[in-house]
């Protein structure tokens, strides 16, 4: 049976996989598990940040934090989800001529980067792609069929279009 731990603020006991494990500043301690489940934690620190009194200072927080780890950091942890890392990142982007696979476009200057896509269901990554067909993929939930709805949605209305106005287009 799995060991339990009550959370001190909803008060329910609940599997130490739904709590955090606390790494302490020192080496001195053993790591601890927090005393908040994780879904009282999200809403407290959510119920925090987004106080007035304290936007300007998680901002500001935010911001020291980005500059310490770097846009290159935060992008090698998102690879561990799905077994790769920067060099696989590199081949898969130089492989696409560094564009995004879907729209071809190259990333804009002062962008930050793209996102190595990867199937939901398998965990394998698949290409590199930008933020919006990245984003499009994602709100479509990698399903094929609301894909093809959308098409079929786009094609219908420039059709309409085309009857209404004589011309190609919106």
């Amino acid at each position: 049976m799995a060991e339990l731990k009550r959370c001190n603020d909803c008060g329910e006991e609940k599997p130490l996989d739904q709590f955090y494990l606390k790494t302490p500043k020192t080496y001195r301690r053993p790591p601890r598990y927090d005393g908040f489940c994780k879904s009282c934690r999200n809403d407290r620190t959510q119920e925090y940040q987004s106080r007035p009194e304290n936007v300007v200072k998680v901002a500001e927080y935010k911001q020291r934090h980005y500059h310490r780890v770097g846009k290159f950091a935060i992008r090698d942890r998102s690879y561990r989800k799905f077994n790769a890392n920067q060099a696989a990142y590199d081949l898969q982007f130089h492989s696409q001529h560094e564009r995004c696979a879907i729209c071809l476009r190259a990333v804009a200057e002062g962008e930050d980067r793209f996102a190595f896509d990867h199937d939901h269901a398998s965990g394998l990554a698949r290409g590199v792609l930008c933020p919006s067909c990245n984003g499009a993929l994602g709100s479509l939930r990698d399903r094929r069929d609301l894909l093809l709805a959308a098409i079929r949605y786009l094609e219908y209305w420039e059709r309409q279009h085309t009857l209404v106005s004589g011309t190609n287009g919106i």
